[in-house]
């Protein structure tokens, strides 16, 4: 049986990289990064324990809260990815909800009351304060979903919903249905 810096050793011979990556982190060391007082100092806290303890690239979860405590931690986090002394362990932000399935038993720990489907303009607003840097997790089966971009709009965004999460496909200027 390996011990763990056998097993980092390992990982930076086989591999190439120099630690653990994680593709889920929610926080560390009593650092939330849904918290709706997320700092840049906090996260670099959390980034620097997360290294000494093996973990040098990991994703940042943000997962549903109220959209105003989703924004400010996307925000803070999509800086953190921009930041130069940060950036090399940050491998983009998991953004886990709030396009959730509110069926009964699919929602975890999610709140049901700020689980949707998908909205294209709150989409954007994510993304815009990520700086681009948002992630989604993987779905397990399919439903497909066409909605329009705004009201009145001919652009069309084709959502795909995958288990419990949905997924922006496309964004298209036809009324018609992509293929």
């Amino acid at each position: 049986m390996m011990n763990d810096l056998t097993l980092l050793q390992r990982i930076r011979k086989d591999f190439g990289i120099e630690g653990w990556v994680d593709i889920q982190v929610n926080g560390h060391a009593g650092i939330s990064f849904c918290s709706e007082n997320l700092t840049l100092d906090q996260v670099s806290d959390a980034v620097d324990k997360l290294d000494q303890a093996g973990t040098t690239l990991f994703l940042p979860t943000v997962v549903t809260t109220p959209p105003e405590t989703m924004l400010h931690c996307l925000r803070v986090l999509g800086e953190a990815c921009d930041h130069p002394d940060l950036r090399k362990h940050l491998g983009g932000i998991h953004l886990e909800g709030p396009y959730l399935s509110t069926e009964p038993g699919a929602k975890g720990a999610h709140p049901p009351e700020y689980m949707h489907p998908p909205n294209l303009e709150e989409f954007h607003r994510f993304q815009e304060a990520a700086r681009g840097t948002s992630k989604f997790s993987p779905w397990p089966r399919n439903l497909k979903v066409l909605l329009p971009l705004s009201t009145g709009s001919p652009r069309r965004a084709w959502f795909v919903r995958r288990g419990t999460h949905w997924r922006l496909i496309r964004i298209f200027e036809s009324r018609s249905t992509p293929a």
